[in-house]
C-alpha cells in the first residue's frame, strides 16, 4: 500500500485559503500531483476555485525561450510555473512552430547501463542522448526501471556538510533573505536564482558551490542558477522577516549578515560626487533592524518609505518599498571599512574602494581650502 502523503491540515487551508495559492503551486511545494492536493482538499470539504481567466504568456517570452533559447515545453513551464500543456496550447495559439517531437528509442538494457552502471543522471543522459530530463524519465517508467530516490541520486555531488561557522551562515542568511529562493526537494535544500548578472552567478558558484551541485543556465541575457545542498542547510528555507536575535547579539555576525544582504540588495555609489550607501527593498522588518543596530554602532542612518504599494509608472510595486541609507562622510567612512573585508559581489567590492576614495578626496580638497 501506498503510504499516504502526510500535509498538515492547518497548513493547507492557509496556502489555499488565505494565500490563495493555486493546487498546482501546492502540489510543487510538497513534491507530489496536483490531484493529491486536490483530493485532500476534497476531503476536507473545502470548495475547489475554478478559475475562469486565462493564465497570460506573452509571445515575445514564448518566442525568446522556446525559439531562441531552444528550451523545451517542460522546461519552460518550470520557469513560468505553469503546466507544459498550457506551454504548448500557447505555442499552438500563437502560431509558433512547434518542433517535432523527440521520442525516447533508448532500449531497457541502454538505459540500465547508463543509469545505475554508469551512474549517469537523468539530465547527463538526457544531454548525452538529445532529449530533456522528463522524457527520460517517462521512457524509464514505461520500462519500467525504477528511479534511485532524490537523495541516493545526488549522495555524489553532497560532499560536505555546513560546518557551523556563525560568520559564513549570517553571510548566507542575509544573502538569501536578498537574491535567493530556497526549498527542501527530498533530503536536498536547493538554493536558486535568475540573473542578467556573470557576477551574481559567479558569486552563488563561490559562496555555495563547494557545498554541493552548482548548475547554471542562461536564455539570452537572463541567467538560472541553481545548487543542491545538504540537509544541514535547512536555515536557508525560510525567508526571516528580521534579522535573527543571534545575529543581532554580535557586531561581527551582523556586519557579516549585512555584508550578504548589501551583496544581494545594496547600492554603493557616488552621486553629485558624493559617496553614497543604500540599501532598497520591500523587507520592512530586515531594515528597520539593519538601522537600528547601525545607530547602536553610532553610525548615522536614514531610512524612509520609497515607494508605496501599486503601480507606479509602468512598474508595479507589490508591497511598500523601504530604503536604508548611509551618507554622512564620517559614518560612511567607517561603516565602508567594516564591510571592505566582508563584502563578495565583485562589483560592489569595486564600488566600495570608489566611495572610499571620493570620501578621501573630499576630506583632502576640504583640508587643502582650509
Amino acid at each position: 500500500m501506498v503510504k499516504k502523503l502526510q500535509i498538515d491540515t492547518k497548513k493547507l487551508r492557509h496556502l489555499y485559503l488565505k494565500k490563495k495559492l493555486s493546487s498546482y503551486r501546492i502540489a510543487k511545494m510538497h513534491n507530489c500531483d496536483s490531484g493529491v492536493i486536490i483530493r485532500r482538499l476534497k476531503e476536507l470539504g473545502i470548495v475547489i476555485r475554478h478559475p475562469k481567466d486565462k493564465i497570460k504568456i506573452s509571445k515575445d517570452i514564448l518566442r525568446k525561450l522556446y525559439q531562441k533559447g531552444h528550451l523545451s515545453t517542460a522546461k519552460i513551464a518550470e520557469i513560468l510555473d505553469v503546466w507544459p500543456s498550457t506551454v504548448y496550447y500557447r505555442l499552438r495559439e500563437y502560431d509558433i512552430k512547434t518542433r517535432k517531437k523527440n521520442l525516447v528509442r533508448l532500449s531497457k538494457k541502454d538505459l540500465i547501463e547508463l543509469y545505475y552502471r554508469k551512474e549517469l543522471s537523468l539530465s547527463k543522459i538526457a544531454a548525452r542522448t538529445n532529449h530533456n530530463a522528463v522524457s527520460i524519465w517517462e521512457r524509464m517508467k514505461k520500462l519500467g526501471i525504477k528511479c534511485k530516490d532524490a537523495s541516493t541520486a545526488n549522495t555524489k555531488f553532497l560532499k560536505r556538510e555546513f560546518n557551523d561557522n556563525k560568520e559564513l551562515k549570517a553571510y548566507m542568511i542575509g544573502f538569501r533573505a536578498g537574491d535567493l529562493h530556497a526549498r527542501k526537494r527530498g533530503s536536498l535544500i536547493r538554493v536558486n536564482c535568475s540573473t542578467t548578472k556573470q557576477a551574481q552567478v559567479d558569486l552563488i558558484r563561490e559562496v555555495f558551490g563547494s557545498y554541493g551541485h552548482f548548475n547554471a543556465g542562461r536564455c539570452g541575457k537572463l541567467f538560472y542558477v541553481e545548487c543542491g545542498l545538504d540537509k544541514s542547510f535547512s536555515f536557508l528555507i525560510k525567508k526571516p522577516k528580521r534579522i535573527p536575535n543571534w545575529i543581532l547579539s554580535r557586531n561581527k555576525y551582523f556586519l557579516s549578515f549585512l555584508a550578504g544582504y548589501t551583496d544581494a540588495e545594496g547600492n554603493i555609489g557616488i552621486y553629485d560626487e558624493k559617496a553614497r550607501y543604500r540599501i532598497g527593498s520591500y523587507d520592512k522588518g530586515i531594515l528597520c533592524s539593519i538601522r537600528n543596530k547601525l545607530r547602536f554602532m553610532k553610525i548615522d542612518t536614514k531610512m524612509r518609505l520609497e515607494t508605496k504599494r501599486g503601480m507606479h509608472g509602468n512598474r508595479k510595486h507589490n508591497g511598500d518599498f523601504y530604503r536604508v541609507s548611509v551618507n554622512r562622510k564620517k559614518d560612511l567612512f567607517y561603516l565602508l571599512n567594516l564591510l571592505e573585508p566582508l563584502l563578495r559581489h565583485r562589483k560592489r567590492y569595486n564600488d566600495l574602494i570608489n566611495a572610499r576614495n571620493n570620501i578621501l578626496k573630499r576630506s583632502g580638497n576640504k583640508k587643502n581650502k582650509g
